[in-house]
């Protein structure tokens, strides 16, 4: 799995009409309901996001490029 392979566990977000159809009109489910249920769960997965970014826990060794 993922994060066995340190890949960690973000969040998840339920399948939803009402993300895709605001999301095909370009129109966040943050941005049409802030206070709504989907959008707090996007901004834990953000925070969790931003989190990993401040302490470092996200740095990686940048991969080796070869061109041959």
């Amino acid at each position: 799995d993922a994060e066995s392979r340190g890949i960690p566990f973000l969040g998840e977000v339920p399948l939803d009409m009402q993300i895709r159809q605001t999301s095909d009109d370009g129109r966040p489910i943050v941005a049409i309901e802030p206070d709504g249920v989907h959008a707090r769960l996007y901004v834990a997965i953000a925070r969790e996001i931003w989190s990993a970014v401040v302490t470092g826990a996200a740095h990686r060794a940048a991969p080796r490029i070869v061109i041959e």
